[in-house]
């Protein structure tokens, strides 16, 4: 199996108010193409930082992150913006869907982005869209569609330029009972049919339990659960 992430030694402190605090330290881990990992932990012990660093929206304070043998922390922002765009899709659990852009517009952003000529890009929408149950609703706004359908455009999103890593923040966090089950099984279904590594943060422990390994966060370090 190919390693698509490897986290060495990395640590990261924040200052507030002058003082100096540790979120991270010294977390390792290896993860291959197709593997599914779940990170738990309490709330505010660094489960989000972590996946931000790995999808190269923070810098760690020591340590090295490496995508696909790419050493992300050696890059600079327009090195890291393509490889973000190109190989992590990033699920928020707040959608984070532009509210003035439809979601057919919404889902293409990465891909146009990436280069994708725009006639390409909304066919690839399409297909996804149909597979995962929006495609009546593409021309819809965010305003005027439902919180599991926000999630299922976000996803979307996610997967259009087809990344090697999804990074699942909370993915089910907002939404009621049915619609968690519903896009868990879709979310897994997902990264099953494409091959996907999947990395989740979640308090649900019927998610967590679907991944093929798990960790908790715990006085900042990474345990194997």
């Amino acid at each position: 199996m190919n390693e698509v992430l490897k986290l060495e030694n990395l640590t990261k402190h924040y200052i507030n108010n002058q003082e100096e605090i540790e979120v991270l330290n010294n977390i390792n881990l290896s993860v291959y193409e197709s593997e599914t990992i779940s990170i738990q932990g309490i709330s505010g012990v660094g489960k989000t930082t972590l996946l931000n660093l790995i999808g190269g929206f923070d810098s760690p304070t020591s340590g090295k992150i490496f995508i696909e043998n790419q050493d992300i922390t050696e890059m600079d922002e327009t090195e890291l913006s393509y490889l973000r765009n190109r190989k992590i899709g990033y699920i928020f659990q707040s959608f984070y869907l532009l509210e003035e852009l439809n979601i057919l517009e919404n889902i293409i952003l990465p891909a146009l982005k990436l280069g994708t000529p725009k006639p390409e890009a909304i066919d690839r929408a399409y297909e996804i869209a149909e597979f995962i149950g929006i495609e009546k609703r593409l021309k819809h706004y965010p305003s005027e569609i439902s919180g599991g359908e926000k999630q299922r455009a976000a996803i979307a999103r996610a997967i259009i330029n087809n990344p090697k890593i999804i990074c699942a923040d909370e993915p089910t966090g907002n939404l009621d009972s049915k619609h968690k089950r519903i896009i868990s099984e879709l979310l897994f279904s997902i990264v099953e049919k494409n091959k996907q590594t999947l990395i989740l943060v979640t308090h649900e422990e019927d998610l967590a339990k679907k991944c093929n390994s798990r960790y908790l966060i715990e006085n900042c370090s990474l345990i194997k659960n």
